[in-house]
């Protein structure tokens, strides 16, 4: 299957908290892109047909000393149990929740400068560390 070139580039997002709760994480993106003036979204429709998705991104690493502080590109895994694949809302509440006080992985966006969410392009399919899943890159804004 041909891998979609983009996806979500017509969905806003801030990464500004963790959300245990899907429903409210799920209300919170609705008003966010309606206040924008965007459409409200589907949030059940498949925007990925795969159960599986590699998303790489760059964090901004603070030097614990005298060198400078410096970016670093990140990869998370995610994957669902729907057969058909992710959903919108899945797909932006799982990468939500693994890229905002993620003390696990050591990743929080939510203090850097680049919080807004702009899509998802891809990259590969061929990583070494993920075989036989698609990599997409994530655009973030300041």
């Amino acid at each position: 299957m041909d891998a979609p070139k983009e996806i979500l580039k017509e969905l806003y997002w801030s990464f500004y908290q963790v959300f245990s709760d899907k429903e409210k994480f799920e209300k919170e993106l609705i008003e966010y892109n309606t206040r924008l003036l965007k459409p409200k979204p589907k949030l059940d429709r498949i925007i990925y047909p795969e159960n599986k998705i590699v998303i790489q991104f760059m964090v901004y690493q603070d030097s614990d000393d005298n060198e400078s502080d410096y970016d670093e590109e990140r990869q998370i895994l995610l994957e669902t149990n729907n057969i058909s694949g992710f959903t919108i809302s899945e797909l932006m509440f799982q990468i939500n929740n693994k890229v905002v006080e993620n003390e696990e992985d050591n990743i929080d966006i939510s203090e850097q400068d680049a919080v807004f969410f702009e899509g998802l392009e891809y990259l590969t399919d061929d990583d070494p560390d993920y075989t036989q899943t698609k990599v997409y890159y994530m655009i973030l804004g300041s």
